[in-house]
């Protein structure tokens, strides 16, 4: 096994692309002074501890706050297409904070780069994990789209909204999402059939491949800054939509006389379709916000290679930057439950539905346990029995204490002797 390829970064490329080889290649032919790049580790680069403190707090966050996240609203009765692509976030995220987990152990063990169950498995996890944030991005972006024409030809398109049809949307998007990101698993274990422990992957990788690689870099580059730049226009245009139909709402409620509701002159959006449009504007400003600084990074790429050649991204510079940029991104992998909690009230109220419905269920269940027990059922033996009631004097009982009841109280008045008694 070649070790030397399965160093600290193996799983950055699906955060940050394949950029150290490339960053290489790209300084060579564009003559930038050499630069003194050493082994990547954590007393040469410091901004490691920057992976090795906060990804185990995000990876907690992103597990416990997706798998809630999954559970209120598969659990939702009212549901619609808002739940499956949130449900498809989740999911999504899930498998990316994962699927860095084997990143991450490298970085604080090294020598687990030798291990050979990490090096077999680091294809397929790669190519699952970019498969990942290629479908949480591009549900970001169906579910923008989706809510831009609803709100903008509501006629239109409110029969088209259906669960079936964001389903199947949502089965092609992460089709697509998993072709797109092949190369990877092809060339790893393609390099791994054929490594015979002494050449270097250049010496291994046919031509055919090479090409298909520095095809695939430079998609993932432009692709990054695509995605990011398509949901901030859809989202903008949401914004400006919304803000003008609350000003034509006004406007027509301005002319008619104080009588008039608002709901009957100008209906605007149901409460719980205004209520995910905010939820999805959030989303969209964290994904917003958290690639802003890898589009950054991945503009300085394109401009230290060839043809442009304009700005020296050094491997050191690069390799430095990485640790951080990664633990950015992952936080808008980690960070939906939070936002959902401050900003839908639907969820709140859900979730607090759901855990007191489950420890309802675990107490009465070790309730139930406790009654079980030898000890209790003994205890059950030694007291004494209640003597049974005929079914005339268990009435008689009901009448008497109902009666004692209704007497008692300001607020009853008793009509005549039976259960039934009305507040005056």
């Amino acid at each position: 096994m070649n070790s030397t390829i399965l160093g600290n970064n193996v799983s950055l490329g699906g955060l940050l692309g394949n950029s150290t080889n490339g960053s290489l290649s790209a300084t060579g032919s564009c003559n930038w002074p050499p630069d003194n790049f050493t082994e990547l580790t954590v007393e040469k680069n410091p901004t490691l501890y920057a992976d090795l403190v906060f990804y185990p707090i995000l990876l907690f966050i992103c597990t416990v706050g997706n798998i809630l996240n999954i559970a209120v609203l598969s659990t939702d009765v009212a549901k619609t297409t808002t739940n499956v692509y949130l449900i498809c976030l989740a999911v999504s995220d899930l498998c990316v904070l994962w699927l860095y987990l084997p990143s991450y152990l490298i970085e604080a063990n090294p020598k687990l780069q030798d291990n050979e169950a990490l090096f077999k498995f680091h294809g397929f996890g790669k190519w699952w994990e970019e498969t990942a944030i290629q479908f949480s991005d591009w549900t970001l972006i169906v579910f923008s789209l989706e809510r831009l024409f609803a709100i903008a030809k509501p006629l239109q398109y409110r029969s088209r909204l259906t669960i079936s049809r964001a389903v199947s949307i949502e089965l092609a998007v992460v089709f697509l999402a998993a072709l797109s990101t092949l190369q990877n698993m092809v060339d790893w274990y393609y390099f791994m059939a054929n490594d015979d422990g002494v050449s270097k992957w250049s010496a291994i990788i046919p031509p055919s491949l090479r090409r298909w690689k520095e095809i695939q870099e430079q998609a993932e580059i432009s692709i990054t800054i695509g995605k990011w730049i398509a949901l901030t226009v859809i989202n903008i245009t949401l914004i400006i939509i919304i803000t003008r139909h609350n000003m034509t709402r006004k406007d027509l409620l301005s002319h008619y006389p104080a009588g008039f509701t608002a709901k009957a002159v100008a209906p605007s959006v149901h409460p719980a379709k205004r209520r995910s449009t905010h939820v999805l504007i959030g989303c969209s400003a964290l994904y917003f916000v958290t690639q802003f600084p890898n589009v950054v990074y991945k503009i300085l790429e394109v401009a230290s290679r060839p043809p442009y050649c304009s700005y020296n991204f050094t491997p050191t510079t690069s390799q430095n930057a990485r640790p951080i940029i990664s633990i950015i991104l992952l936080s808008n992998y980690s960070a939906n439950f939070i936002l959902y909690c401050l900003m839908w009230s639907k969820f709140r109220h859900q979730l607090h539905y759901l855990v007191c419905r489950t420890l309802e269920s675990v107490t009465s269940r070790t309730n139930s346990t406790a009654d079980t027990t030898p000890e209790a059922a003994q205890t059950g033996k030694d007291q004494p029995q209640a003597s049974k009631m005929s079914p005339a004097d268990d009435i008689a009982s009901q009448l008497s204490r109902t009666t004692t009841v209704a007497a008692e109280s300001p607020n009853v008045k008793v009509t005549n002797p039976g259960f039934n008694f009305a507040p005056i």
